[in-house]
């Protein structure tokens, strides 16, 4: 029989395959992040804790946008699962704009304008509410063809993730009846479901916005003081305040009220049997955030509902058999920032100031900001089938029930919130071979990895005199 494990690791490694995987419609690579950490447990999150406005928050809804923006903006570890950490990406992204030095170049008027007009494809200003002096700030926000790429995009992406999963099926059973029927009798539309939205994002504006990305990109190395302090002033005036005065960044997610019925399409069935186990193949670990690693146990018990305050684990048994539960991937969007400059070999930090690497782009990688988080996985409606009444799982549910919060493998079984202030409950519903979680929760972040960062070119014209602003 498997063991805690080797179930993890198999529910990771499909998983992984399902939301981070190529297309094999088209035979081509998908954008978004390339690995996903997994929480352990799971993350309670509810419609209140996503109901905040983006542009115009009030009192009752901005603290919910910090705290959100505190938990997304987590810099994952990149060696293993989910870690609750303090360490932010809006901290290391000040620091590679106020640290930084960059070639001596400038642009030509024509160049200048060409930026310009690529620049406006993307971005547009808008107003917002300072929260603590009710001022209207203006800020810069994306772009409504921008958006509408983001969203066809996510829409492609999926209708692709459905496809994955019947076709992840098929290969870790083979031999199963059901399958294959399935296979056979939904594949040929689902096929023409991915290619039909594959022709929406690309209608809606994908050359045209690939083409703005690009001009940047390409014009970065050149006139690049002009380009830091734009983004200097992006991020700076996209500056919010909570009650307390504390300072954040609004960071956005979409589709907005996804979890709302006329969004359920949009969610994918998963599942994995216990006959899936062996026969999954977990060579690529480390895509998806390295071994699961250690003797552990599936289940997992805290102290308080505050995540990741883990007591400790117990071990279940050979009773599982089987999870399934709902799945949806949530990209996310920081219109303060543009993250191709990590990518960029036209900057380095000044080593008067600061010579810290972001990522050495090793495997593992290791630096002050190895990645971050582009996407968020949410599962609902969860079961986990198991007899619940043997003496393993027993007596670790009765620890649950006793403790504030648990999971099992990367679920929340009960509460363990993010935010500051828990004002729903999340809770299970148990049988003789199942338990059921209803409410959402994030079970894992796909993340988006740092090359070796930063990298200079060296044939850039590097006569600087200083550095930063």
């Amino acid at each position: 029989m498997a063991t805690d494990p080797e179930i993890m690791n198999a529910l990771m490694a499909k998983m992984h395959s399902v939301i981070v995987g190529d297309d094999p419609v088209n035979n081509v690579a998908v954008p978004g992040g390339n690995y996903i950490a997994f929480s352990r447990p799971g993350i309670s999150i509810g419609n209140e804790d996503l109901d905040f406005g983006f542009l115009s928050q009030n009192a009752q809804k901005f603290e919910a946008g910090a705290d959100f923006a505190d938990l997304v903006n987590t810099i994952p570890t990149g060696l293993g699962r989910w870690e609750a950490n303090d360490r932010k990406v809006n901290d290391q992204y000040t620091r590679v704009l106020n640290t930084s030095v960059y070639p001596v170049s400038e642009l030509s008027d024509e160049e200048e304008e060409r930026l310009e007009r690529a620049k406006s494809i993307l971005n547009k200003e808008a107003e917002a509410i300072d929260l603590i002096t009710g001022d209207v700030q203006k800020v810069i926000v994306d772009s409504p063809l921008y958006e509408l790429y983001q969203e066809r995009q996510e829409n492609y992406i999926s209708e692709l993730i459905k496809y994955r999963t019947l076709q992840a099926d098929l290969t870790a059973r083979p031999d199963d009846p059901e399958a294959l029927q399935q296979w056979n009798l939904l594949s040929p539309a689902y096929e023409q479901k991915v290619n039909a939205a594959r022709q929406r994002w690309i209608a809606g504006g994908k050359e045209k916005v690939e083409e703005a990305i690009g001009v940047i990109s390409a014009l970065e190395g050149r006139g690049y003081f002009k380009y830091w302090l734009d983004l200097e002033e992006r991020r700076v005036r996209s500056i919010r305040r909570n009650a307390d005065g504390e300072e954040y960044l609004v960071t956005k997610y979409f589709p907005a009220n996804f979890w709302k019925d006329s969004h359920n399409d949009s969610w994918t069935r998963f599942s994995m049997k216990h006959s899936e186990v062996h026969t999954i193949k977990t060579e690529s670990e480390t895509k998806w955030g390295g071994k699961a690693g250690g003797n552990f146990g599936l289940w997992n018990i805290g102290g308080s509902a505050k995540y990741h305050e883990i007591k400790r684990d117990e071990k279940s048994d050979s009773s599982f058999e089987g999870v399934d539960f709902e799945v949806l991937r949530v990209p996310l969007r920081r219109s303060w920032w543009d993250a191709n400059v990590f990518e960029s070999k036209a900057w380095q930090f000044d080593p008067q100031l600061d010579s810290t690497q972001l990522s050495d782009g090793n495997t593992p990688p290791d630096g002050s900001m190895v990645g971050y988080v582009s996407a968020l996985i949410i599962a609902r409606n969860v079961t986990l089938k198991f007899d619940t009444e043997s003496e393993a799982n027993s007596y670790a549910m009765r620890e649950i029930t006793a403790s504030a919060s648990g999971g099992w493998g990367p679920f929340s079984v009960k509460a363990n919130y993010y935010r500051r202030n828990e004002t729903t409950t999340h809770d299970f519903v148990q049988d003789q071979n199942a338990i059921s979680i209803p409410g959402m929760q994030i079970i894992g972040f796909e993340c988006s990895m740092l090359n070796k960062s930063p990298d200079p070119d060296e044939d850039l014209n590097w006569e600087f005199e200083g550095g930063g602003f």
